[in-house]
């Protein structure tokens, strides 16, 4: 998914996971498949970004293969739970309460969409 922000750099991005892992909401074995800096046309700095998780998958577990978005599922890993993208977004905006991220332009519309579910 997209970022776009005026003051995020790729640091405070690394940031924002790691106090997301720190605080139980997202699992020790999330990490990113990719973070890499982009171009913006609305914000100063754009980061495009993958998380993976990097556990052995179990039956039952609900892990679902990454999905790269060009080419369907990589076999090759495993994508974040919904939820752990969740909690590692809400990180993001209390960082930087107006950058946009995928189709959340606004911290208001993240809220709204999940039900205030990562506050």
């Amino acid at each position: 998914m997209r970022l776009h922000s005026d003051t995020l750099t790729e640091s405070d991005v690394r940031d924002a996971l790691a106090r997301a892992v720190r605080r139980g909401h997202v699992d020790a074995l999330v990490n990113f498949s990719e973070l890499a800096e982009r171009g913006s046309r609305t914000r100063k700095n754009a980061f495009e970004i993958r998380l993976e998780w990097l556990g052995d998958k179990q039956k039952g577990d609900g892990r679902r293969y990454t999905n790269g978005g060009n080419s369907g599922a990589d076999t090759a890993s495993y994508g974040a739970f919904w939820g752990e993208w969740g909690w590692f977004i809400s990180e993001l905006y209390s960082i930087d309460p107006n950058l946009i991220f995928g189709h959340y332009k606004t911290r208001e519309i993240f809220d709204t969409v999940t039900r205030y579910q990562f506050d």
